[in-house]
């Protein structure tokens, strides 16, 4: 049994092209729209999150922290965490090869820390891209 595949949404260039010309039908233009207009929504949210987070600390208090920071407890914290992602991105591979979709696991785990900047960085996290 194989899941059926969602089609991609086309955002391309010559399909915004199209739309600005109008040659695309007007239920798309509209849709277009309304998907420009939703992305410049939430990154204008992330944006106003963003600079009220960095206004609302204090900065030397926290170069100060940082500065008292174990070294061998962050070098084993970052361990960890590649170790973590690493093994998620072999688990999305083990998943894809099950579907005959065959992808490099260096490949994967670049998209996965992408996806991972996404999520702490958008408020809505992947759904964006």
């Amino acid at each position: 049994m194989s899941i059926p595949r969602p089609q991609k949404k086309d955002l391309s260039r010559e399909n915004c092209a199209q739309a600005a010309a109008g040659s695309l039908s007007p239920k798309r233009s509209h849709k277009l729209f309304f998907t420009r207009i939703k992305f410049i929504l939430r990154l204008s949210c992330t944006l106003l999150l963003l600079t009220f987070l960095f206004r609302s600390f204090s900065w030397p208090s926290v170069l100060q922290k940082l500065q008292h920071l174990d070294d061998g407890e962050v070098v084993i914290g970052v361990i960890i965490g590649l170790i973590g992602v690493m093994l998620s991105s072999y688990q999305w591979q083990s998943l894809l090869e099950g579907e005959s979709i065959h992808i490099d696991l260096k490949r994967l785990i670049n998209l996965y820390l992408v996806g991972i900047a996404f999520n702490h960085f958008l408020p809505t996290g992947m759904e964006v891209m």
